[in-house]
C-alpha cells in the first residue's frame, strides 16, 4: 500500500501564523500529520507540513 503524504513547506512569522496558513488554504482536504518549523532569518521561520487527505463523506467529528 503506497503512502499519501503531501508535504508542503512555506515561510511564516511563526506556530500561530503556521496554523492560520494551514486553516486557510489545506484544512478542508487534508489532516494535519505533523510539522516542523526551522528557523531561516531574524523573523521568519520555514514551515513544513506533513500532511494526509481527508476521506471523502466523512464528517469533522468522525460520524
Amino acid at each position: 500500500m503506497a503512502k499519501r503524504y503531501k508535504y508542503e513547506s512555506f515561510t511564516c512569522i511563526d506556530y500561530d501564523d503556521m496554523m492560520e496558513t494551514y486553516n486557510q488554504m489545506y484544512s478542508k482536504d487534508y489532516q494535519l500529520i505533523g510539522y516542523r518549523l526551522y528557523k531561516s532569518s531574524e523573523m521568519y521561520q520555514k514551515a513544513v507540513l506533513t500532511l494526509y487527505p481527508r476521506r471523502k463523506g466523512v464528517k469533522k467529528n468522525g460520524k
